[in-house]
């Protein structure tokens, strides 16, 4: 009786610490696959109602703000979707000339695809040159 105790309670604990361990594990992976994703740059080029075109590089998820000469500013914000092949980027576009900002709207465009124009009052066109992993 006692033999099948000490081997119930062994296969318990063996079960728990199993399944203790996967968890454990798997947290670490599952965080550094977030912060990698999160890590990327974004090689963009922007043309400006000015004419102007700025080549600008972003952190994904990271904002820029450029002033136009009429004392204007406006803000990018990038993200990559992540289910598409090949990437595309969703490029918010902000008025940050008050306090509070203003979305505008945004613009998909696909890596390595033509400038895609925004339908936001003033337009920009947006391509996206490159999408690279920060070391």
């Amino acid at each position: 009786m006692m033999r099948r105790l000490n081997r119930s309670l062994r296969r318990r604990y063996a079960a728990i610490t199993l399944a203790s361990l996967i968890v454990f594990s798997s947290t670490p992976i599952v965080r550094s696959g977030a912060i990698a994703a999160a890590m990327r740059t974004i090689d963009i080029e922007i043309k400006l109602p000015t004419g102007g075109k700025p080549h600008v590089v972003l952190r994904e998820g990271e904002g820029l703000i450029l002033p136009l000469p009429d004392r204007s500013l406006y803000g990018f914000i990038a993200s990559v979707r992540e289910s598409t092949t090949p990437p595309v980027v969703v490029v918010e576009i902000w008025d940050a000339r008050k306090k509070s900002a203003v979305k505008l709207g945004e613009v998909e465009a696909v890596l390595g695809g033509p400038a895609v124009t925004s339908d936001t009052t003033p337009q920009f066109a947006i391509r996206i040159l490159r999408i690279t992993p920060l070391t």
